[in-house]
């Protein structure tokens, strides 16, 4: 049984086996900060404060954060397009 199967090594979706993917707001929860900050480490990293820096980046590790470039394709041509 792998650690997917137990729910160990992440609070999120531990009593889910088929959990969903962590989220932006799931990994500021965590972080105890905003979304606009993790965004801001995951794109400018230099704008954010080594500490709370560090406190997103064990986050994003706590809850396996992958990116999720379908939404961040969307989110460009949205504002290519001036929506």
């Amino acid at each position: 049984m792998n650690d997917t199967e137990t729910g160990a090594g992440s609070r999120h979706g531990a009593s889910n086996p088929i959990a969903r993917a962590a989220t932006i707001t799931d990994v500021a929860q965590v972080a105890g900060v905003s979304t606009g900050t993790v965004s801001n480490v995951l794109n400018r990293p230099d704008t954010v404060s080594p500490h709370r820096r560090a406190r997103v980046e064990e986050a994003i590790r706590e809850l396996n954060f992958i990116p999720n470039e379908a939404a961040r394709q969307l989110r460009t041509a949205a504002r290519q397009s001036g929506e």
